[in-house]
């Protein structure tokens, strides 16, 4: 059985060295999502292997005929179907174990920002069988982890996750304003800010390089 442990501040983390920050909201919306073809495809990090694909065209998230039309299996609004026609599936194998996330892209004054949400994770399928190992439901609170997208030479994908220990140092501060919930007794530190309050907020300090990882993680094209 696979360590549950490792799910903990976002799947994607297990390639960064960053502590992260836990988002109630993500930063993309049905009207700020984007696309962008060089994030698609197959890359390399160390043992892992990671697959990024557009939800409309992974095996997880099929879409279903209505009225002649393909739709987003996750509801018939004009919001829902324009952020899932945009949005990614992002695949993490590494040695027998298999992590599904979703991905979005928003561009904020030339820079763009993916959020990261958990979505499965189990012993790799060898099967063809959808639905092995363990799946988020209604009972799990789940969050979204945020990193800054950047590209490198011969199609190297770099992702620099924010630094959650800066950011809850100057949140609690006031030296930024971020709406969130600070516990204490057990430090737990969540960002309840909404997606348009979490725009602005990348706006104004998008550029600073010390919100982000100084060392992002680095995905190597394959083939």
């Amino acid at each position: 059985m696979f360590n549950l442990s490792l799910l903990i501040g976002g799947l994607f983390q297990l390639l960064s060295q960053s502590q992260g920050i836990n988002s109630v909201q993500p930063i993309a919306t049905g009207q700020t999502i984007v696309t962008d073809q060089r994030i698609v495809g197959s890359f390399q990090d160390g043992g892992a292997t990671i697959s990024i694909l557009p939800v409309k065209d992974s095996k997880l998230f099929e879409a279903e005929r209505k009225d002649g039309k393909k739709i987003s299996v996750y509801g018939d609004s004009k919001e829902e179907i324009a952020f899932y026609s945009k949005a990614y599936i992002i695949t993490i194998e590494q040695g027998d174990l298999q992590y599904i996330l979703a991905g979005a892209l928003t561009n904020i004054k030339g820079q763009l920002f993916m959020d990261v949400l958990s979505v499965t994770a189990g012993k790799k399928d060898t099967q063809g069988n959808e639905g092995l190992g363990f799946e988020f439901n209604s009972n799990y609170f789940s969050t979204f982890n945020i990193a800054k997208v950047g590209f490198g030479q011969n199609g190297q994908l770099f992702l620099q996750f924010l630094r959650g220990d800066f950011m809850k140092e100057q949140i609690l501060a006031g030296r930024m304003l971020l709406k969130h919930e600070h516990e204490p007794l057990f430090d737990n530190f969540l960002i309840t800010a909404s997606s348009k309050d979490w725009y602005m907020f990348l706006e104004k300090y998008g550029h600073d390089n010390r919100l982000f990882d100084a060392k992002p993680v680095v995905l190597n094209r394959k083939g």
